[in-house]
């Protein structure tokens, strides 16, 4: 399904791939809730889930600049 230009997969903008991320880590938590440590809150937690909130938007931000950054020195520098 990815789409290839100039022999590189083009199928995810920097914005999916930032929003898989963050999918892709609530998914791991929520499957491997029980063994081990929990990473997620408790769902009647409203102080927890904001905190968790915070901290997901802090990594989407990072992992957004940080990729940005990557794809720009990959696609466009000479």
């Amino acid at each position: 399904m990815a789409i290839k230009l100039y022999g590189h997969p083009a199928s995810l903008s920097i914005i999916q791939l930032a929003a898989e991320f963050r999918a892709i880590a609530r998914y791991l938590s929520s499957k491997y809730r029980d063994q081990g440590n929990d990473l997620l809150p408790a769902v009647d937690d409203v102080q927890g889930w904001a905190l968790f909130e915070k901290f997901a938007s802090v990594g989407y931000s990072q992992v957004f600049d940080a990729a940005l950054q990557v794809l720009y020195l990959k696609f466009f520098n000479p």
